[in-house]
């Protein structure tokens, strides 16, 4: 693997940890202010799922470190010549 891809793939790893951060409270925000009550989870405005939309934002999140982890730990291997 060439290391600008190395690189890119490390630096939006880092980016997206809290750019989905960022996403989970604007939806839990959503959540509070475009449902009728605490348990519902769609949204009245858009009609969307929001608790879905937070699961996949967790998923994204642990993806990241997931990435983040093996790039680091593989560093040699992956950049090896």
């Amino acid at each position: 693997m060439k290391k600008a891809l190395y690189l890119t793939l490390l630096g939006l790893s880092f980016i997206g940890i809290p750019l989905f951060i960022f996403g989970i409270i604007n939806t839990k925000v959503s959540l509070k202010y475009e449902t009728n009550h605490g348990n519902d989870c769609i949204s009245l405005v858009t009609g969307n799922d929001l608790c879905l939309t937070i699961k996949v934002m967790q998923g994204l999140i642990v993806l990241c470190f997931i990435i983040i982890i093996t790039l680091l730990v593989f560093r040699k291997r992956i950049l090896a010549k």
